[in-house]
């Protein structure tokens, strides 16, 4: 997804896994630098210490809720 300044936008996701179940909050996004760093926003902290975050690519279903 590219933001509206141009850059590449990732989402900044959480998984927990609580009773053999994995559960996933979204946390915030990261926005893609030239060098290929990224710049993080969270909109929550997971307080969990069993909290895994992964920064993934939008799919279309996110498009679509964004648009």
């Amino acid at each position: 997804m590219t933001s509206k300044n141009g850059k590449q936008m990732k989402k900044i996701v959480g998984a927990v896994d609580r009773n053999g179940k994995t559960w996933w909050t979204s946390l915030g996004v990261a926005f893609v630098n030239d060098d290929g760093s990224l710049n993080l926003r969270f909109d929550y902290l997971p307080t969990s210490p069993g909290t895994t975050v992964q920064v993934r690519d939008f799919d279309e279903k996110d498009d679509a809720k964004a648009a």
